[in-house]
């Protein structure tokens, strides 16, 4: 694979604390499972270089730390060249799908500019203790006119499909297209307009 001037792409996980935001970037960008870390205020990533339709993508995935009080004032400082947000929620976890309403208003009021989203519930291995159905994903996925995932980074499931479609969505910057590269049981894909900034933006929350 060359690696001269690749594109570069930023990517954004978004969602509350636990959902599995580390365990999904080291499981894309290493290949390996890890359940757990010590909470810490702050962002990180990790890069992963893949080539797509004759291009190489530098993919810059960003993991937020979640501190109250704090996360929200960390998470629109690294809005800035964003062109991509993962959010998330953990299907065993009730809360943090009803908490989604939240974050997507906060990302109405932040962002200045177009972000392809993709939503994603995690944790798809631990179907015995499963709080939020996949239906419901897709039913919110369908209100946002967003693609859907249902993913487990322990199982590595749908891990590579996820970022696939995310380089997809935003590697044609005058637009968005649809994803169809899941399984239908987890993933659903909506066309999003490729009319004006303003409609673009719109369509994503």
């Amino acid at each position: 694979m060359e690696s001269c001037n690749p594109i570069g792409l930023k990517t954004l996980l978004v969602g509350d604390r636990t959902v599995g935001k580390y365990s999904l970037m080291v499981r894309y960008c290493l290949g390996e499972f890890r359940s757990r870390r010590s909470i810490t205020v702050g962002v990180d990533f990790m890069t992963k270089e893949v080539e797509m339709n004759q291009e190489v993508v530098k993919l810059q995935v960003w993991n937020t730390m979640r501190k109250e009080g704090l996360e929200r004032g960390v998470y629109s400082w690294y809005y800035p060249r964003t062109r991509g947000v993962v959010l998330m929620y953990d299907i065993t976890n009730r809360d943090s799908f009803d908490n989604l309403n939240e974050w997507i208003e906060h990302l109405n009021t932040t962002c200045k500019e177009p972000i392809s989203m993709i939503l994603c519930g995690t944790k798809s291995d631990l179907e015995d203790s499963r709080q939020v159905s996949t239906e419901e994903g897709k039913e919110l996925a369908n209100t946002l006119g967003v693609t859907f995932f249902e993913i487990s980074s322990k199982d590595n499931q749908n891990i590579d499909e996820l970022f696939t479609a995310m380089i997809l969505l935003t590697q044609d910057t005058s637009g968005y297209t649809s994803y169809e590269g899941a399984d239908e049981a987890s993933c659903v894909s909506i066309s999003l307009k490729k009319d004006t900034k303003e409609a673009k933006f719109s369509k994503c929350f």
